[in-house]
């Protein structure tokens, strides 16, 4: 074993450990938010026969998010979460060797699941200004996590000076302070990932059940952004602590449990055509095949710039809005004016051929008149 100190170690340091909790955090976070991406699968694939470019993401996101726990699992049974005392020079080793693979899946996890988070509010915004917004969000998440991924992968050159020291002309970056970038970087998407919502929601007018639902989404929304605050805070520590193995831990949970509470919620806010069959959410949801006019009380409407009526449907799965152009409605009102048009006529027939019958018949009881 390896000691930094000449004094002896007691055996309750040596023999003390926070694997045991950090490995049920790091299994039990991942198993919920797959259970949650199975449930969101089932409801487009089953219940709405639609599958998007966002669910495929959110999907690759939860497979990297499993990836990143298998790494945290290899190195909580192997040293971390125990006083650096008491781990060996080879699981020290091991642990250097496992360390890019946590932070590399870390990443990618975050930029998935954003980019799937972005890509679902491009699809269900209409409005031209949201649409630009949502697609600089897309062109943001892809770059700059691009850039971070590319930083975790240079961190040293060549690659294996992270866990071999001492080799020749090795460069390697400041590990604090990329780490403490990485998770700066992550929490400002996080913060503008919560913002968003409340530009392209603004115009809606829902019942207030599934404003309560929304709330709820954003709440759990802006508590990934505070474990991301709290994160940071102990990812300062440990990479400063003289027993790193030992401080890792909290950095290390809430490290499993930022990006997984992100996919719950990601997969909360889709899971609505589930949550259908509980009463308290059927307050005034119409049916897809239902088709009605715009100025029906069920229809919620807004004007857009180019003169056409965006009409927002109850019964969408995660409230898209659709759009019906204005000349829809406009030859709506026509037919029916049409089809009054054509009762009108039908009567004033009738009425004509009831009068010409009885001027026909008075004309022909006169001529009797005269005859006799």
């Amino acid at each position: 074993m390896s000691t930094s100190n000449s004094a002896p170690v007691s055996a309750d340091r040596l023999n003390e450990t926070r694997a045991p909790q950090a490995l049920v955090a790091i299994v039990l976070c991942p198993t919920l938010a797959l259970i949650c991406v199975g449930l969101r699968l089932y409801t487009r694939t089953f219940l709405l026969k639609k599958v998007f470019w966002e669910d495929y993401t959110i999907v690759v996101a939860m497979v990297i998010s499993i990836m990143m726990s298998v790494f945290m699992v290899l190195a909580f049974t192997t040293g971390s979460g125990r006083h650096i005392e008491a781990v060996s020079r080879d699981q020290m080793v091991f642990q250097s060797k496992i360390s890019p693979g946590v932070h590399i899946n870390y990443v990618a996890t975050h930029m998935f699941l954003k980019l799937s988070i972005a890509l679902h509010y491009t699809r269900v915004s209409v409005m031209p200004f949201e649409k630009r917004l949502c697609y600089a969000l897309v062109a943001l998440v892809l770059s700059g996590y691009t850039a971070v991924l590319i930083v975790q992968f240079i961190r040293c050159i060549p690659f294996y000076a992270i866990w071999t020291p001492n080799v020749p002309g090795a460069k390697c970056l400041d590990t604090t302070a990329s780490f403490l970038a990485v998770q700066a970087h992550t929490l400002a998407m996080d913060f503008i990932i919560l913002l968003v919502p409340l530009v392209i929601l603004r115009h809606l007018n829902i019942p207030w059940r599934q404003k309560v639902v929304l709330v709820i989404v954003l709440g759990f929304g802006g508590m990934a952004c505070v474990v991301s605050v709290i994160r940071l805070q102990y990812l300062r520590l440990s990479a400063t602590s003289p027993d790193r193995t030992w401080d890792s831990y909290f950095s290390a949970v809430y490290g499993v449990i930022e990006p997984n509470v992100g996919i719950v919620c990601a997969c909360i806010v889709t899971l609505r055509p589930l949550f259908r069959r509980w009463k308290w959410l059927q307050s005034g949801e119409i049916e897809s095949s239902h088709v009605e006019l715009p100025g029906q009380p069920r229809m919620r409407h807004g004007i857009h710039g180019s003169g056409q009526i965006l009409t927002t449907h109850d019964d969408d799965e995660d409230g898209q809005r659709t759009r019906h152009s204005f000349n829809l409605a406009t030859e709506s009102k026509k037919d029916l004016m049409l089809t009054s048009s054509m009762t009108v006529e039908k009567d004033d027939a009738a009425e004509s051929t009831a009068a010409g019958s009885r001027s026909s018949e008075g004309r022909h009881e006169m001529d009797i008149k005269s005859a006799v």
